[in-house]
């Protein structure tokens, strides 16, 4: 019963790290994706949203979001959508008071959790400043954000072997200790009738 219970709590100690470790490793991914968008994004935002160049990096967005499955957004300064990978940005709102976005343009790594209108689920954002010239601050951000149900996903597989191998070694140690009360229960009884 003691190894059960140790079993049971180094089972939830292990599992808390494991998710804390994976919220650790996506939002470093995700920093890193949205520093390299803000590198090839850098000296592009100036132009208005129906130009060639931003049309360039809204199929840039689009490219890479596929391939990497996470949706990439390249933000103006003012807070208008320039490239997104999964949106058409002439049709999204202004981003410039999103949490992630504001604290990109204040020059620092924003990040944010929240349900998404657009893609109907929870993501989970990072959003870095894009070099603007010099002394005048960020021209915008980008950022990148990934469904958190990708990261739970593999949480819960670990969650469930986790509770299959508590529930094998509950198994076992339930049969331990039948074999063990029969043994010492045919003990017991030579003992009394000898």
């Amino acid at each position: 019963l003691l190894s059960l219970l140790a079993l049971g709590v180094f089972g939830s100690v292990a599992a808390w790290h494991f998710r804390a470790a994976a919220e650790t490793r996506t939002a470093r991914a995700l920093e890193a994706q949205a520093l390299l968008l803000a590198e090839l994004s850098a000296g592009r935002l100036e132009a208005s949203p129906r130009d060639p160049a931003a049309a360039a990096l809204d199929r840039l967005c689009k490219e890479l979001g596929e391939r990497s499955r996470v949706r990439l957004t390249v933000v103006r300064a003012d807070g208008t959508v320039l490239a997104d990978a999964e949106e058409d940005p002439a049709l999204m709102a202004n981003h410039r008071d999103r949490p992630e976005i504001a604290a990109a343009l204040a020059g620092g790594v924003g990040r944010a959790r929240r349900y998404s209108a657009t893609q109907h689920q929870l993501l989970s954002y990072v959003a870095v400043p894009v070099a603007g010239e010099p002394g005048r601050g960020a021209a915008g951000a980008a950022r990148a954000a990934v469904a958190v149900t990708e990261v739970t996903s593999a949480l819960r597989s670990f969650e469930a072997r986790l509770l299959l191998a508590w529930a094998g070694l509950a198994a076992l140690a339930a049969l331990a200790g039948s074999l063990l009360q029969r043994r010492l229960g045919r003990r017991l009884a030579a003992l009394q009738a000898g």
